[in-house]
């Protein structure tokens, strides 16, 4: 009996390594895919939206087709812009450590960076600090916040050596003027999570979500709480 328990444990275990190596096979290389919806630039051209151009503060209407089509792109890339990151102090904190916050807000991101970028405009993706096989479980997969991470990472373009990169200098943090404690970033959260020179301020942005001192939401989201 222990011949035929051994040998069906090898069995099964020649099995899972055999469909690991069919799966390894057909994975085909990820795709990034352009973010468009033809039905909804269709639907906006049809309604007119592009039939209309800024002049000033006043909208006038665009003259011939190639004012409209000007109109178009400006419409979708402003649509396919990456918005940046931004985020809230809680309100219910004591003064103090209100202040507290702030201050780590200025150390980490309230002074100019320098990051690399390639020639679309894209932060170069480093390997980060002190990331390791230890970081996964034994099956491969992320856990907690670095699964979100992992699959962000499938869409960052990893420059190589011999590409060429350009330096970009980011701003330093700025509240937003109409929201109590709240902050807007010249970045994108891919940035944050995946640039090396930003690494610590992530950890820290992290830990502070987490234990429910600071929200990680949208600007224009913070609106409707403050009018309310």
């Amino acid at each position: 009996m222990g011949r035929n328990k051994n040998k069906k444990m090898w069995n099964r275990k020649r099995k899972l390594e055999s469909a690991e190596e069919r799966s390894n096979q057909d994975r085909k290389p990820y795709v990034t895919v352009p973010p468009s919806n033809p039905k909804m630039e269709a639907y906006y051209a049809a309604v007119g939206l592009h039939s209309l151009r800024r002049e000033g503060s006043d909208f006038v209407p665009c003259v011939d087709d190639i004012e409209k089509e000007q109109e178009r792109n400006s419409f979708i890339t402003c649509l396919r812009t990456t918005l940046p990151a931004s985020f809230r102090i809680g309100q219910n904190l004591e003064p103090e450590f209100r202040q507290k916050l702030k201050r780590d807000i200025d150390i980490f991101v309230g002074t100019e960076i320098e990051i690399e970028i390639d020639q679309d405009g894209n932060a170069v993706c480093k390997p980060r600090l002190g990331m390791d096989s230890k970081d996964a479980t034994e099956d491969g997969t992320a856990t907690g916040t670095a699964e979100e991470e992992a699959k962000d990472t499938k869409s960052d373009q990893i420059i190589g050596p011999s590409e060429p990169v350009k330096i970009k200098k980011l701003a330093p943090a700025k509240p937003i003027p109409y929201i109590p404690d709240a902050y807007q970033l010249s970045v994108d959260k891919k940035t944050i999570r995946r640039n090396p020179l930003l690494q610590e301020f992530h950890e820290w942005l992290k830990v502070q979500t987490d234990s429910g001192f600071i929200t990680r939401q949208e600007t224009v989201s913070m609106i409707p709480p403050v009018v309310l």
